[in-house]
């Protein structure tokens, strides 16, 4: 894969701590924000599909992300829909210990 055949996404800025963008993906359209403080509904209540992506390896410099991390950046929003489809259905399956574990 050339330099020209990376993914074209907006560009990673570096924040002091991670390199961060932001990326629609459609498939996390309507779900609930709770990104308040104690998990308090956001003022707007639902997610619009735009998510960060937050690449920060533990022990990595503050180099710029190269061509083999964003790599790794677009093989996961490529891969979306599966990772949505995964993650779902593993929240299904955990989802009556979850709320056991809450009411505690």
């Amino acid at each position: 894969m050339s330099h020209s055949d990376l993914p074209k996404f907006p560009a990673f800025k570096w924040d002091e701590y991670v390199w961060a963008t932001s990326v629609k993906l459609p498939a996390w359209t309507n779900y609930k924000v709770h990104n308040e403080p104690y998990g308090r509904l956001s003022a707007n209540g639902r997610s619009n599909g735009i998510v960060q992506i937050r690449f920060a390896s533990e022990g990595r410099s503050e180099e710029p992300l190269s061509n083999d991390e964003m790599r790794l950046v677009k093989w996961v929003i490529d891969h979306k829909s599966v990772i949505h489809d995964a993650m779902l259905g593993r929240l299904f399956e955990e989802y009556l210990s979850m709320r056991e574990q809450a009411k505690d």
